[in-house]
């Protein structure tokens, strides 16, 4: 699950609501992951990817801490831990008298707490993520910017914006969105870890994006 609209994330908020449950014998192997690595699972999940077919192996965790477990760096997984979960889930199968292709499979691991997180900023309306713009009047900020779980407050020039970094106004912006996006924050992540704006400016659009959004943000 990448983005709130994924079937993988709707199927875990379900779950973490408690409307559904993992099936077996997907919910034998999370149980199993649940203990020996000390990590909660939302759901697992058994697809085969196109154009090859070839199966592939979906651990869906809860939190960000729980994702790290199984990797050596972000875009790297711990392959003796993914070896290690495809023999249990082959041991599964067996004493289940079920058959899936394991031929060539690989593992996935997700967090649902990041797509969560998205999901609670891109439910933000415009009008309310700018309402920071009133708020603080006095900064002569230009616009207000979502995407994905970032918030980014543009000044007009580039001065301006060094002197906001240097008196410390993205905990003053922080706290204040804290509190416009608690109510879209449906499972409570933000709450620890809130979002934490940064601070960009229109004269570095302008100057090194040629004020194209589309450039910006690849």
């Amino acid at each position: 699950m990448i983005t709130p609209s994924d079937k993988d994330y709707q199927i875990a908020k379900q779950i973490k609501r408690g409307e559904r449950s993992i099936s077996h014998p997907y919910s034998e192997l999370a149980e199993w992951i649940r203990e020996k690595y000390s990590v909660n699972v939302l759901n697992v999940s058994y697809s085969k990817i196109k154009p090859d077919n070839r199966p592939r192996l979906s651990i869906d965790l809860e939190t960000k801490t729980d994702r790290k477990v199984f990797e050596i760096s972000r875009f790297s997984n711990d392959s003796k831990k993914s070896k290690r979960v495809v023999q249990k889930f082959s041991e599964i199968l067996e004493n289940s008298n079920l058959v899936l292709s394991l031929k060539d499979i690989f593992v996935i691991f997700t967090d649902f707490e990041s797509v969560a997180r998205v999901e609670a900023n891109e439910n933000v309306p415009e009008e309310q993520a700018n309402s920071l713009i009133p708020q603080f009047d006095k900064e002569n900020i230009w616009c207000v910017k979502k995407l994905f779980s970032s918030l980014i407050i543009f000044y007009h020039t580039e001065a301006e914006r060094e002197q906001a970094v240097k008196s410390g106004m993205i905990e003053r912006y922080c706290e204040s969105y804290s509190k416009i996006i608690k109510p879209y924050d449906e499972f409570g992540y933000l709450n620890s870890s809130p979002v934490n704006p940064g601070i960009d400016s229109k004269e570095n659009l302008d100057k090194n994006y040629g004020g194209s959004w589309f450039y910006y943000w690849r």
